[in-house]
């Protein structure tokens, strides 16, 4: 699953999900960074204990962390550990990720990503 978000303004902001060779539109709209996992919305229903890697890199000068010029990058891998379907949509799935172990920041650098997305979400 991939997805290009953002706008001149904003930057651009890339978040991808590895599992297996395909891909499916992200959808921004469900995304939620929890306490200790990801949420977001799929097209695909995964399975409990589905392993997942997403990658998340963000062109945007506004972002502290990153040198100009430079795309700030985070990867989080963790298991599926729900995943139910959404009442009343066209098969869209709710997965919640339960994050492993994080390299050291990359959580701070994921709030701010994720802020990122719930504004694209809201264009």
């Amino acid at each position: 699953m991939s997805a290009r978000l953002g706008n001149e303004n904003a930057g651009s902001l890339s978040v991808e999900v590895s599992y297996g060779n395909s891909s499916t539109p992200f959808d921004c709209k469900g995304f939620h960074l929890t306490g200790r996992g990801i949420e977001f919305n799929s097209r695909w229903p995964f399975q409990i204990g589905t392993e997942l890697l997403m990658e998340f890199d963000a062109h945007n000068e506004n972002l502290y962390f990153n040198p100009p010029g430079m795309p700030a990058r985070v990867c989080a891998a963790g298991i599926v550990v729900d995943c139910e379907m959404i009442p009343e949509t066209c098969g869209l799935y709710k997965v919640t990720l339960l994050l492993s172990e994080l390299p050291k920041g990359a959580r701070s650098k994921l709030k701010v990503l994720s802020r990122l997305i719930a504004r694209a979400a809201e264009e």
